[in-house]
């Protein structure tokens, strides 16, 4: 290759660069734009969850009476989701961690629950449950929470869990 040639060829490379740069904002723009999109429809995913979650009748809880002298704990959780048997859970360390995360204490193995959604903490004779600023949110007897002071029958409503509260002395 002569010398002509290798600059033609440059010039020709040069000018193709330049029209790729020259497209670069407008691709970035679509980038932002079908990342929005991907949020949005995220959120909408996850909203409609929630929603149906509500919709269905709530299952019947697990009677907690009877667990009270099964199953070991200072905490009970009577869990139940829709498409899943009802189990009745204790627990007695003093913080409880609560998600889909393998490492919580009590994993709730759901897409509409975070992968670390919440805690319980045991403090000056109390329990509470905060929120761990989770995609979805914690209810708490209907009622959207970060951080609420738990009684024996209160309803979690953790993505498309309900949790039922047994607390012994």
């Amino acid at each position: 290759m002569g010398y002509r040639d290798a600059e033609t060829a440059l010039r020709a490379r040069v000018q193709q660069l330049e029209q790729e740069i020259s497209q670069m904002p407008a691709l970035q723009e679509r980038a932002r734009q079908l990342a929005e999109d991907n949020l949005r429809l995220r959120s909408e995913v996850m909203n409609l969850r929630a929603e149906l979650a509500a919709m269905r009748p709530p299952p019947a809880d697990p009677p907690l009476a009877d667990a009270a002298h099964t199953v070991p704990g200072r905490l009970l959780f009577a869990v139940s989701h829709p498409s899943r048997p009802a189990k009745v859970l204790g627990f007695d360390q003093d913080i409880i961690k609560i998600g889909r995360n393998a490492n919580c204490h009590l994993v709730l193995d759901d897409e509409s629950v975070s992968r670390m959604h919440a805690v319980v903490e045991s403090r000056d004779q109390a329990k509470w449950i905060i929120d761990l600023g989770s995609s979805t949110g914690t209810l708490v007897n209907g009622k959207k929470i970060n951080k609420a002071k738990l009684s024996a029958g209160d309803k979690i409503r953790i993505g498309a869990f309900e949790l039922v509260v047994g607390i012994r002395e």
